[in-house]
């Protein structure tokens, strides 16, 4: 295997992990979203709504760090 990578693959490489690096941004603006809607229902005395919320915030916040450490992982391979 080349230590060295070629230009195709180092530019192919960067465009992926500026994809998952937008994709986790996106994800982390989106859970944020949710965890205002979570206040939003407990402060109207709506805790199941409200624990909804939470559940699907604390969801896309996994995704959102599986997206950094993939992008983490490539930017490393690729050095």
């Amino acid at each position: 295997m080349n230590a060295i990578p070629c230009p195709t693959q180092r530019k192919a490489a960067l465009k992926k992990i500026e994809e998952y690096r937008t994709a986790a941004d996106d994800l982390f603006v989106m859970a944020d979203q949710m965890e205002r809607f979570r206040r939003a229902n407990q402060a109207s005395g709506l805790p199941e709504r409200a624990a909804a919320w939470q559940r699907i915030a604390n969801v896309t916040r996994t995704e959102a760090e599986n997206f950094v450490s993939l992008a983490d992982k490539l930017a490393g391979q690729s050095k």
